[in-house]
Formats: structure tokens, C-alpha cells, sequence
């Protein structure tokens, strides 16, 4: 029998320290090893217990989630998910403190799921467990990679290239954030194309993304609204009430909204993103495919390359989790496969916005 997965839960409240606790132990592969009712607590637990994952609150007594963080990164790093439960109040700070931990070493921010009988306690269950398992693997939790890994370009699919791109679209999930973070923090000011992002993400961090992403970027970051058109220099994301679209309109972008499921199981999808700046823009576009569970984003990544778009995916070793960038390797969607600390640069270099380029 194969080893199960050691959590050790971080939460102040009694009560829902239980509830999580019997929603990890419910589980075959997983068990909680630990419990810790603030931060300090969690370091003497984690230093003692060497867990495979911690589930950290970020609102306690004597020691918060983010310095907690901290202070394990800097001591005894070991692979940290984000667990909040107040997020109905849309407290700033505390949305606020989750994307900080992030920047401090965190791996990942999630919802505590709701209670029993509520209609998306299952899917909000899964994902916490799904995002815990990935977190604690081996060969998923890695450290963005020091060494100067080039971009790897695969063989080329037909038509030649020789437009230049109207807009950039980009899709992550797990890990999502922080690679996010990075990428537009490296875009310059006067960037000339505009940027249209689908994250997965729950429902009362998306504000609180949006802020990070803009304090890290000179660009103009914000949530997308229906019927707006994207300025070059400008970057707008997904709400989590709606697939993000695409329309052209001249050399112009405009926002489209469906709040309509329609059959996906995400909402809003990466794949639904792709696939509609594919029919949109064709080869006057790119797509960018950065880590994450599962595989959305694969197939749409690959009508975006079928139509003539620069395609780029994340590196297995730059990602937290390859599942999204993997399946659209399979599926041939990736034109280039580029490490973190390279995208930013390689979408210059296709946007043709290279300085004296």
C-alpha cells in the first residue's frame, strides 16, 4: 500500500479545523499528522513532523498564515497551500495577506470548502483535495529552476508566420499566480500589445489577484468587463462568473462575457479563451500556457497553432504543476516550451517590441 500523503492543518477556528480534518481523512491517500492552532504552532509542528503539505489559515492569533510562511521558507521549506475561510466577507486584508504568502513561498491559495449540504460542497471538496495531493508530490512540488535552460522549439506548423500579433492570451491554474506575477512584472511600460488572462481561482480572490498583479507590473491590470476593448499596454482577467472571449473588431479587441457553462468543466476555461481568439485572430495572436492541473487550455491551445498563433507553453521544471502545459505538448499545441525566467522575453521577441528589434 502506498504511502499516504502527511498534512499538517493550520486553522485558529476549532471548528473548522475539524471540518478539514475530516475531509483529509476521509480520503484513502491522505491523513492529517498535525494540527496547529496559529502559526507559531505550525513551526514547531512542521519542524517536528516534516509533513508533505501544510494547510495554512491566514488569520490567527499570535502568528498569521503569512508570517508563518515566511519564516518556513527561510527555515524548513516545505510545500505550503493557502486555506481561507472568510473570503465571503471580501476582507481586503486577509485576501491581501494570502497573495503575499504567495510571493513568500506559498504554492497556492484556496476557499475553504463550504459546509455539507451546500450544492458545491463536492466540487469545492475535490479541488481542495485534488490541490493538497498535487502540492505534496514530489514531482510536482519544485523550486523555479536556477539553471539558464534555453526555450525549446518544436517542429513547425504551417502557415508561416508573417503577421505580427494583435493581442496575447494567456491561461493558468496551479501555480498560476506567482508565474503570473513574474511574467507581466518583466513586460515593460509601453507594451504594445493588450493581454487577456484566465486563471483559476476562486471566486473572493480574484479582486485581490488583480491588485497584486498590478502592484508587480507597469502595465494596467483589470478585471474584464463585457463589451470593453483591450488597449495595447492594458491586460484584463477572467471574473470567475464567466468564459472570457475574444472579438475582433479592425485591429481591435473586445471583451465578450458567456456566462452559459456550456458542457465546460471550468468556468471561465482557458480552452474557451484560446479557442475563440483562435476563430477571432488566427495567426495575429499568441497563446501562452502556463502550469497547472488537468488540461484545460490544451486543445484550445492547439486551434490556436492549427490557425497560424505564436503557441507557447511553461517548462516541466519551471512548473508547480505540468498537467495543463504537458497535455498541450502531447496534444502538439506548443510551438515553443520555455522556462518561467524566459517567457517574458520570448513574448517580447514574437510581439516584435524588443528595443532596436
Amino acid at each position: 500500500m502506498a504511502k499516504k500523503i502527511h498534512v499538517l492543518l493550520v486553522e485558529d477556528s476549532l471548528t473548522i479545523r475539524r471540518f478539514l480534518a475530516d475531509l483529509i481523512n476521509e480520503t484513502p491517500d491522505m491523513t492529517v499528522v498535525g494540527e496547529a492552532r496559529d502559526g507559531q504552532e505550525a513551526i514547531t509542528l512542521a519542524a517536528r513532523l516534516q509533513p508533505d503539505i501544510i494547510s495554512m489559515d491566514i488569520q490567527m492569533p499570535r502568528l498569521n498564515g503569512l508570517a508563518a510562511t515566511q519564516i518556513l521558507m527561510q527555515e524548513n521549506p516545505l510545500p505550503i497551500v493557502i486555506v481561507s475561510g472568510r473570503l465571503q466577507r471580501h476582507q481586503h486584508e486577509e485576501v491581501d495577506l494570502a497573495f503575499m504568502a504567495l510571493q513568500a513561498g506559498a504554492l497556492a491559495v484556496l476557499e475553504t470548502p463550504p459546509h455539507r449540504s451546500h450544492p458545491l460542497f463536492a466540487e469545492s471538496r475535490d479541488h481542495f483535495l485534488a490541490t493538497l495531493r498535487a502540492m505534496a508530490g514530489v514531482g510536482v512540488v519544485r523550486r523555479w529552476s536556477t539553471r539558464p535552460t534555453p526555450p525549446t522549439t518544436l517542429e513547425t506548423i504551417p502557415p508561416a508566420h508573417d503577421s505580427e500579433p494583435l493581442v496575447i492570451t494567456i491561461g493558468a491554474s496551479a501555480g498560476g499566480p506567482i508565474a503570473l506575477h513574474r511574467i507581466l512584472g518583466a513586460l515593460p511600460r509601453g507594451f504594445p500589445l493588450p493581454v487577456a488572462i484566465v486563471q483559476h481561482m476562486a471566486d473572493g480572490f480574484i479582486e485581490g489577484m488583480i491588485r497584486w498583479l498590478a502592484g508587480g507590473t507597469p502595465l494596467h491590470v483589470m478585471q474584464a468587463e463585457p463589451g470593453q476593448f483591450i488597449e495595447p499596454g492594458q491586460v484584463v482577467v477572467a471574473g470567475s462568473h464567466a468564459h472570457l472571449l475574444l472579438q475582433r473588431v479592425g485591429r481591435r479587441v473586445r471583451v465578450v462575457l458567456d456566462p452559459e457553462r456550456g458542457g465546460s468543466p471550468y468556468l471561465p476555461s482557458v480552452d474557451r479563451l484560446f479557442q475563440s481568439t483562435a476563430e477571432q485572430f488566427g495567426p495575429q495572436a499568441m497563446g501562452v500556457l502556463l502550469t497547472g492541473m488537468g488540461d484545460d487550455g490544451a486543445r484550445g491551445l492547439r486551434q490556436m497553432r492549427d490557425r497560424g498563433a505564436r503557441t507557447l507553453v511553461q517548462d516541466q521544471n519551471s512548473c508547480l504543476v505540468y498537467g495543463m502545459p504537458g497535455s498541450a505538448v502531447e496534444l502538439g499545441a506548443a510551438e515553443q516550451i520555455v522556462p518561467l525566467k524566459h517567457i517574458a522575453a520570448t513574448i517580447l521577441d514574437l510581439a516584435k517590441a524588443v528595443p532596436g528589434g
